[in-house]
Order: structure tokens, then sequence, then C-alpha cells
């Protein structure tokens, strides 16, 4: 699969949260720690909520981007879980339904 290269839907949040119940790709994800130098954690789980499977993690104690390529698949949707060391957070996605209209569906 090419790196998407069109408008991908984007949500900004600083909690926990169910971005999309149905299946997505995950394009990228930007995360802020609280403080800077203080290490948080997030979590993309492949499915409605906490008990979704982890489909991506990472500690980090920077404010950075993280690009996937290719792009995460969560057949049961996305759910996004932070602690309470990440301020927030902005997610790019698209359901898979766009994406495989599109014919852009193999990774």
């Amino acid at each position: 699969m090419e790196l998407y290269d069109k408008a991908v839907r984007t949500y900004h949040g600083a909690a926990d949260r169910l971005i999309d119940g149905d299946p997505c790709y995950v394009y990228w994800i930007h995360l802020t720690p609280a403080a800077s130098g203080t290490l948080g954690n997030c979590i993309i789980r492949n499915g409605r909520g906490t008990d979704g499977s982890i489909a991506w993690e990472v500690s980090t104690e920077h404010g950075r981007p993280f690009n996937f390529h290719p792009p995460i698949r969560c057949d049961d949707g996305v759910y996004v879980d932070i602690d309470s060391n990440i301020s927030d957070f902005t997610i790019g996605y698209l359901p898979a339904s766009v994406v495989e209209a599109k014919g852009e569906s193999e990774v």
C-alpha cells in the first residue's frame, strides 16, 4: 500500500476515547506529554474500549508525531487509551470502507 496522500479524518482529544466503532486504518498519531521529560503512555486498541487488543503502544517523554506505513488496520474499531502523563493527542484515520472503496486496501 502506498502512503495515503489524501485528507484523513482527525480527532483531537485529551482523554481515552472511542475514535470510530467500525474497521479503520490509522495513519498517524501526535502525542503531547503533560510535561517535557515526563514519560507518558499511549495505546491504540483494536476495539471499542479498553478490552480491545493492543494494535500499537508507545511510551514517550517528548511531543512528537508517529507515522504508520503501512497504516495500522483495526478491524473492530479504534480506541485510544492514554495515561495521565499525556495531556492530549491528535489522530489521523480513515474508515476501511473509504480506503477500500478507492482500491487501496492492499497492505
